[in-house]
């Protein structure tokens, strides 16, 4: 039997997350933070690096203890590819709010940059334990179960996020990505 093979899904799977993180943001607390965070989502869906984080800097340094401002700094630093600095804003984040659940997904984004399959295990799982009714969590636990060569557990997880949100996009991706590889594959034998 042929050894399937996913080297898309794998190299892609982080920047589906850093995308998908995005769309699993908590609601604002108020309208500053609410206008703050669509202008500069805006801008990072855009890839206007510099100028979302030129906005995220004025208004840490205006309010230091902006804790949605330091989330969107790490999404911005690991869609740039700044590991370390990423991880720097979502640790920051943690410290302001350790219920926040995205914060953990986005360290474990930066694990998973950094090659910390355990790292990336315990962040996905911590966010999962936050915010279980999010299907974010599971949706990254998914890609980390399926990169790991954990194709049944990537399925159950998987399973979970759609249970939990039948029209999450990202999850709806993925396995589309993984049917067509699975049929790409059938085809070659």
């Amino acid at each position: 039997m042929k050894k399937l093979s996913y080297p898309l899904l794998i190299s892609s799977f982080i920047v589906i997350s850093i995308a998908a993180a995005g769309c699993q943001k908590a609601a604002p607390v108020s309208k500053t933070e609410s206008s703050l965070t669509k202008e500069v989502q805006s801008l990072i869906e855009q890839r206007q690096f510099g100028q979302a984080l030129a906005k995220l800097k004025e208004v840490l340094t205006a309010d230091p203890k902006n804790e949605p401002a330091y989330t969107l700094l790490g999404e911005t630093l690991l869609a740039q590819g700044n590991i370390e600095q990423a991880q720097n804003a979502y640790e920051r984040a943690i410290l302001l709010n350790p219920d926040d659940s995205e914060n953990y997904i986005g360290m474990g984004l930066v694990s998973v940059k950094k090659g910390d399959v355990k790292g990336a295990l315990a962040n996905f799982t911590t966010a999962a334990q936050k915010n279980p009714n999010s299907p974010g969590p599971f949706y990254n636990l998914g890609n980390l179960a399926f990169a790991s060569g954990q194709p049944q557990a990537a399925m159950n997880f998987y399973q979970k996020a759609l249970k939990i949100d039948p029209n999450h996009a990202p999850t709806k991706a993925i396995l589309a990505q993984i049917a067509q590889s699975m049929h790409g594959s059938a085809d070659q034998k």
